[in-house]
């Protein structure tokens, strides 16, 4: 396959060079505030603040410095996860920073055992990126434990007392994290259902002016599924289960969505206006609808936008849902639209009552609980990452120890890196050198553009805080009550700008750390100077072991579509199976072929969008990458149109010509696939699939209620040959 730059492509080198400045500026300029959780950055920066003054009143400074920095660090991790799972990774920070504070008192301390230690420790936080977030946070926890505790001369029992408080500090985050469940009961849950039903809401609004296909916001979706899934101890049973009703429910308005979102676009691009506009009136009532259902889910998020939630009418009719019905009503729509908006009408009534019982308002009589169809009540592991330590997380490490595995390379430039910055640090006199591998630790990432916008975020973040709190520390020389108030106040904007703000958060996380050491030695005017030198190199030893040994997103791109193709065509099968016979067919494979789909579609999509800014030579062809995305997301509304219609599939005759058309899918989206992972120039023919098709449109011909199929199928097919075309612009 060619992989040289095309006329037209955005990614030459200007375009490259322009792009990357752009991302940094972008990222220095970032302030995220929908991610800012200010009662979360308060509760964990008073457990930092608990375990400094217990440690200060008890007469030991040193030990106060131990305890505060682990409970910062799990604090960090406490911001993985929901319920069980924050606690499930706050407990293994704590343990694993514990373990890393001895080791690196210890082992890290020997010239002979410390670069081979440090190593395996970057080793095991770099190959734990395979395991998501929560996973990344914690090894990067323990390997800053295991390179602050290095740096340290101690005694063996001393070492052990440092781990053991280290540990300490850690509990005492946990420990405050389920404190707070009973005040904030539900908080998760309300926050996170409310943001896929706003999300909803956009995605209605926006397909009423889009030619193109749209689909629905993934992230806010999933997020949602995995909050409600998570266990809360002290939560009721049967409030849990509305929740993942109003999931379930979720998951049914996004495909009726987007089927009526396809409907209303061929009816433009057929020249039918008039159904076009009733289709709008249906996604307009819709969106209107889903925001005021997503303010009746988070009062809290109403009451800041000023809007509130009205009572049910007597009877259970919900006054806002007249709108979208008479327009479902309405005579004249195309046979899609109608459906559609009929299945959508009837799902948002549902929620509406599900809401109701949420608040402890029953519904009339008869009004049913809405049940499960498209989801059961656990959520699906094929949409998240796999647990931090299980049959499945061991499953995962062993799969990816190969050097095809992007995490496992990432695992040994890490280890290079780190191995590389503990020998300089020993043989070149730089005053605090251990900060110069701790920077390449944070700044070095699996890609290249993460990389290269965390380096210079971290090194401007952290020349700002080295520069002030060590002046002001050096200068003014503040007692300790004075030092634990500004520990205190930087860990918790630290927290608050954790996910807001990579410069700022580097900014007051490097304040912390300065005042924390000053505890125990007030530094020197120069140790600013020292500690902005030693992160200035240890950035840039980062970049240049990634420029050394890349993993350039051109070389990985291909195999990213290749998976989306081949999610893609499996989830098609299984839809089209169900027509084929719809009788006794569980909803568990659906969703997982589903969820499947969907987390290979968000990441080649991703993988297109690093694709255009990387300085790579030879580069997959960025214009086809970004055609191939725009075929699958079209394909991908296309089968979400058909999954929808699966309700009926029930109440009539199956069509079994159906079956053979799902082989045919998924088998010529696998040879796309295989075209795209071989790097061939090999000519897919689409005949056996268009046969297929017109087998079952004939099968059906006589069945008005399957008039629907043959039109979502047409539009299936018509996808695939976009997808088809896009692939041989990249041959």
């Amino acid at each position: 396959m060619q992989r040289r730059e095309r006329d037209g492509d955005a990614a030459v080198p200007w375009g490259q060079a322009r792009a990357a400045g752009g991302l940094i500026a972008g990222d220095l300029r970032r302030l995220d505030l929908a991610q800012v959780d200010l009662l979360a950055a308060v509760r964990a920066a008073a457990g930092v603040l608990v375990v400094l003054v217990v440690g200060l009143l008890a007469g030991s400074p040193a030990s106060a410095v131990s305890a505060a920095a682990g409970a910062f660090s799990v604090g960090i991790a406490s911001f993985q996860g929901v319920y069980a799972t924050r606690v499930r990774a706050t407990l293994l920070t704590s343990a694993g920073m514990a373990v890393s504070t001895l080791v690196g008192a210890t082992a890290v301390r020997s010239e002979w055992l410390a670069v081979p230690v440090t190593a395996l420790w970057a080793f095991a936080a770099g190959l734990a990126v395979a395991l998501g977030p929560a996973a990344t946070v914690i090894g990067l926890q323990c390997g800053v434990a295991l390179l602050i505790a290095g740096d340290y001369p101690m005694t063996t029992s001393e070492a052990v007392s440092r781990a053991a408080l280290v540990g300490l500090g850690g509990l005492v985050q946990t420990t405050l994290v389920v404190l707070v469940w009973p005040l904030r009961m539900y908080g998760a849950e309300r926050a996170s259902v409310a943001a896929a039903y706003r999300a909803l809401a956009a995605y209605a609004d926006d397909s009423t002016h889009s030619a193109e296909p749209l689909l629905p916001d993934v992230a806010t979706l999933q997020q949602a599924s995995v909050t409600v899934g998570d266990t809360n101890p002290f939560a009721r049973d049967l409030t849990r289960a509305r929740f993942r009703a109003l999931v379930d429910l979720a998951e049914r308005v996004r495909s009726e969505l987007t089927a009526l979102s396809l409907a209303r676009r061929r009816a433009v691009a057929e020249g039918r206006y008039g159904e076009a506009g009733r289709a709008d009136l249906g996604l307009h009532a819709a969106a209107d609808r889903l925001r005021r259902l997503a303010d009746a889910i988070d009062p809290v998020a109403a009451r800041r936008s000023s809007r509130r939630w009205r009572r049910a009418a007597p009877g259970g009719a919900q006054p806002a849902d007249a709108p979208l019905d008479r327009v479902a009503d309405a005579d004249g729509l195309p046979t899609g639209a109608g459906v559609a908006l009929s299945a959508l009408a009837g799902h948002l009534r549902a929620a509406g009552r599900t809401v109701e019982r949420l608040h402890g308002n029953e519904p009339a009589a008869g009004s049913p609980e809405p049940a499960f169809a498209l989801a059961d009540s656990r959520p699906s592991r094929s949409g998240a990452r796999p647990a931090l330590i299980d049959a499945e997380a061991v499953l995962t490490v062993r799969a990816n120890l190969t050097l095809r595995s992007e995490s496992f390379r990432h695992a040994l430039r890490l280890a290079a890196v780190l191995a590389v910055a503990s020998v300089l640090y020993r043989i070149v006199p730089l005053e605090r050198g251990y900060w110069v591998a701790l920077t390449a630790l944070v700044v070095l990432r699996p890609d290249f553009t993460t990389t290269l916008t965390r380096g210079v975020s971290r090194t401007a973040g952290t020349a700002v805080g080295a520069a002030a709190a060590t002046l002001l520390a050096a200068e003014l020389r503040p007692g300790q009550a004075v030092l634990a108030g500004l520990v205190a106040g930087c860990a918790l904007a630290a927290y608050t700008f954790f996910q807001a703000s990579q410069p700022a958060f580097a900014t007051f996380l490097t304040g912390y750390i300065v005042f924390l050491l000053a505890l125990v030695g007030l530094p020197s005017a120069g140790a600013g100077w020292d500690r902005l030198v030693d992160t200035a190199v240890g950035g840039l030893l980062a970049l240049v072991a990634y420029l050394a040994w890349p993993t350039w997103e051109g070389h990985r791109v291909a195999d990213k579509l290749a998976d989306v193709l081949e999610a893609q065509g499996r989830y098609g099968r299984q839809v089209l199976s169900a027509y084929a016979a719809p009788v006794g067919r569980g909803v568990a494979p659906l969703r997982t072929g589903l969820v499947a789909a969907r987390l290979a579609r968000t990441e080649a999509e991703a993988s297109v969008d690093r694709l255009v800014t990387e300085p790579a030579r030879e580069r997959f062809p960025a214009a086809a990458a970004s055609a191939a995305v725009a075929a699958v997301q079209r394909y991908a509304q296309a089968v979400l149109a058909l999954h929808a219609r699966l309700g009926d599939a029930q109440r009539h005759e199956p069509v079994v010509e159906a079956e053979a058309l799902g082989e045919q899918l998924e088998a010529v989206l696998g040879e796309l696939a295989a075209t795209l992972r071989e790097g061939t120039v090999t000519r897919v023919t689409l005949d056996r699939l268009r046969t297929a098709a017109a087998g079952l449109e004939r099968a059906v011909v006589d069945r008005p209620e399957r008039a629907l199929l043959t039109v979502e199928v047409e539009e299936v097919v018509e996808a695939v040959e976009a997808v088809a075309h896009a692939v041989a612009q990249a041959s």
